[in-house]
């Protein structure tokens, strides 16, 4: 599976040498090596240890602290005088099925001391690349399955556009709307939203509805790169600018993003030196390399994220106002799921939709009930937690809908401990709609009259339900 998409998972590689400075190598189920860094090939060759990989495949995710010494090594050319210094390999996982592994190797004392001093976050780089991977090789097989009309549109459903955007609230309307109108912008904009609310999927709808469409969209998590090396990922280096820098120098992602979009996730955890390095990019357009003195002029729009209040970083000299000012030109703040509960069952079908067709499996919907469930949860890691639920259960189940028995047990306990009647069910999702719309048009006569209009009901029958259901104004 791997080969046939061997070019884009040697660019994925490539954007990671560019980008972090790291060697890395892909081999596939058969122990061919399918891609890798100069690097890499330098010291490592082509041969590949079948034993090693095998062993990847059995226990999942190794930490390799003594390359060539380790039971695993056994028999390698490198046995007892590995030139790694440190790896760390995992698994390249599609439908439960492992179809190679992906490598991160470490080759000096220096990179030894910055993996080991970051082991977490590197780990996770890992686990996101890996299923980056992953994704390439899936759609590799929908192209190849893209014959039919109806395989042709679910393809389109996946793509990342305003179409991705998976609701019909009306504040999610209201976003969707938003983009368009400042999608040929080239001003800054940030996303606030909590985890799991899909803040990289709104950025990406931004680029892609944008005249920038056709030229990159790089994505960086600040939180998750090193504070150490985050300033050559951002602005690049010239050779001999430190150390260990790479002969000629390379590419920062202001550069590789030239012309696109540039995503700064997680904004509020960038160290306050960088954040000023920031601010004079976005007032000057400019950028010039660590260590270098030439000046890199840029037409990047920049598209930034965060969970966190940066009102209160900065009260706390944690953020600075200057650059917060200049970031939040446009403003997304995007809804929790629990704030727009008329979505779950959207989402739960969009989802449901989606993972029946990467596993090639057929689902007919949802045991009655289950949706129940699922609008008596607050889903505290939002759309995120959802689509995981989903896949969850579309792994587990066995029969053609989706049942109690594939719930995840946390909300297999929500339903012992509540399992209302239907008739309270039905009452919990009016109350909630009901108190939805009169919130955002208002408690007086006036603000009722609209929310009968969008409910579709009459306004006696508002008075009504009102009544019936005890709703009480909550402005």
């Amino acid at each position: 599976m791997l080969k046939q998409v061997k070019d884009p998972i040697q660019n994925i590689l490539d954007v990671l040498s560019t980008a972090i400075d790291i060697d890395s190598a892909v081999i596939d189920d058969k122990f061919k090596l399918v891609a890798y860094t100069d690097g890499y090939i330098e010291k490592k060759g082509t041969e590949v240890h079948e034993l090693f990989v095998e062993k990847v495949f059995e226990l999942g995710e190794i930490v390799v602290s003594t390359p060539g010494c380790t039971e695993y090594c056994e028999g390698c050319r490198f046995q007892n005088n590995c030139p790694a210094a440190m790896e760390l390999l995992m698994p390249i996982t599609l439908h439960n099925k492992n179809i190679g592994v992906l490598s991160f190797s470490f080759f000096s004392s220096r990179d030894m001391n910055i993996f080991e001093s970051n082991l977490n976050k590197y780990r996770a780089l890992l686990v996101e690349t890996s299923k980056l991977m992953a994704k390439t090789v899936l759609l590799n097989l929908r192209n190849d399955h893209a014959q039919s009309e109806k395989t042709a549109k679910s393809i389109d459903d996946f793509r990342y556009t305003l179409n991705s955007i998976i609701g019909s609230h009306p504040t999610i309307e209201d976003l969707k709307s938003k983009i368009k109108k400042i999608s040929k912008s080239p001003s800054a904009v940030l996303i606030i939203g909590e985890t799991g609310t899909g803040k990289e999927l709104f950025a990406r709808a931004i680029h892609s509805s944008s005249h920038r469409q056709h030229k990159p969209f790089m994505p960086i998590n600040c939180a998750a790169i090193p504070e150490s090396l985050l300033e050559s990922e951002l602005f690049g280096y010239e050779e001999g600018a430190f150390s260990g820098a790479k002969r000629k120098g390379k590419c920062g992602l202001f550069e590789l993003a030239n012309g696109g979009t540039l995503f700064l996730d997680e904004i509020g955890d960038m160290p306050l030196h960088l954040q000023a390095k920031l601010l004079r990019v976005l007032q000057d357009h400019q950028i010039r390399r660590i260590g270098g003195s030439k000046f890199i002029h840029l037409d990047v729009r920049i598209v930034a994220a965060t969970n966190q209040n940066i009102e209160k970083l900065i009260a706390e000299d944690k953020f600075r106002s200057d650059l917060y000012y200049r970031l939040n030109i446009i403003n997304l703040n995007i809804p929790a799921l629990r704030d727009r509960f008329s979505d779950i069952e959207l989402l739960a079908h969009y989802f449901l939709k989606k993972y029946a067709f990467d596993f090639r499996l057929e689902f007919l919907g949802f045991e009655e009930g289950i949706l129940s469930i699922f609008k008596q949860y607050d889903w505290p890691g939002n759309v995120r937690e959802l689509e995981n639920a989903i896949e969850y259960m579309v792994n587990i189940e066995e029969s053609k809908y989706l049942t109690y028995d594939s719930l995840p047990e946390k909300l297999k306990f929500l339903s012992t401990i509540s399992n209302p009647s239907l008739q309270d069910q039905v009452d919990a999702y009016e109350r909630k709609v009901i108190t939805d719309a009169l919130d955002r048009h208002g408690y007086d006569l006036s603000g009722k009259e609209k929310a009968a209009s969008e409910l579709n009901i009459g306004l006696r029958t508002l008075y009504r339900k009102v009544e019936k259901l005890a709703i009480e104004s909550t402005q």
